[in-house]
């Protein structure tokens, strides 16, 4: 079971509107935090009809920084991703956090202790996730390249600790793994509302990246087609529980949907049946999806800026 190629190559960049993050497509679209209390094994093994392996994903935690949850998800997306952004075109060895005090600010959390604590906690989690990998991405230029690996995304230096250089860090930076690095500086780039992203809990949040690779595909085709999603392959993305009767799957997508049909990002939501145990998600893009696409453009010389 392969994703659609569309959901891989869309690369709609930004017309320098600050509202925009600009995330990149190669990982993102796969599973890393723990969002639900049910604990769902992320393992994604496709094979072609051939037996041939086309997608490996798996992720595993430190035992004792645990799974990334919430937080840690909410710190990554909306926090650690807007700045590796904005230092995209100058990323160095090291990329600075800021102070506990101000990472505490910008996520909208009182200055304690305690949630000092949650953050240091929620950034180990994050630094301890394992990934092991083998993919395929479009680059910047439009080339496929395959990705195989076993690796963490970043290792993380609190204020005080020491860089391999001896020096004393003034804030918390991230130290860029090599793959990780590799993503950043190759893949393609997609934007997403920054300010829309940040008001979202974290299940609904997640549920609206996956989702807006295919409305701005659809929009993008200009034919008055909706989105569309098989239910499995979706349940494997976010991740979630996978049911099997139409009545458990509808209300349990209700709830991801009716924020985005309430902002208008989407105009409505269907689920129809596919086969005997899988369902047809059916999206309508609404005029908040509409607008977002038309606050971006295709512009082949950005893609390398």
């Amino acid at each position: 079971m392969a994703y659609r190629e569309e959901e891989q190559s869309l690369d709609l960049i930004p017309r320098d509107h600050p509202l925009f993050i600009r995330i990149e497509t190669a990982l993102s679209r796969f599973p890393i935090h723990r969002l639900t209390k049910k604990d769902i094994e992320i393992n994604l093994e496709h094979l072609s009809e051939k037996g041939k392996l086309e997608l490996l994903w798996q992720v595993s935690y430190n035992e004792r920084e645990g799974p990334p949850g919430l937080l840690a998800y909410k710190l990554d997306t909306t926090y650690i991703n807007r700045i590796l952004d904005e230092e995209r075109n100058r990323l160095g060895r090291y990329v600075r956090l800021g102070s506990l005090r101000e990472i505490c600010r910008e996520m909208d959390m009182a200055d304690s202790g305690k949630n000092r604590n949650d953050i240091k906690k929620a950034l180990l989690q994050n630094a301890s996730t394992f990934i092991k990998c083998n993919l395929k991405y479009k680059d910047k230029a439009g080339s496929e390249r395959t990705f195989n690996a076993n690796f963490t995304r970043y290792s993380v230096i609190f204020t005080g600790e020491e860089f391999s250089d001896g020096r004393k860090a003034d804030a918390v930076y991230l130290s860029l793994n090599e793959p990780y690095r590799e993503i950043l500086e190759h893949a393609q780039i997609r934007p997403l509302d920054f300010e829309y992203l940040k008001a979202l809990t974290p299940t609904t949040q997640r549920f609206y990246e996956i989702i807006s690779y295919n409305v701005f595909a659809a929009l993008r085709a200009k034919k008055g087609s909706p989105a569309n999603y098989i239910y499995s392959e979706l349940c494997e993305l976010l991740p979630q529980e996978r049911f099997h009767e139409r009545e458990k799957v509808r209300k349990q997508m209700w709830k991801l949907h009716k924020p985005h049909l309430d902002s208008g990002y989407l105009e409505s939501a269907d689920i129809e049946r596919r086969g005997e145990d899988d369902f047809l998600l059916i999206y309508w893009p609404g005029p908040k999806a509409k607008k977002e696409y038309g606050a971006s453009m295709w512009r082949k010389e950005e893609l390398n800026p």
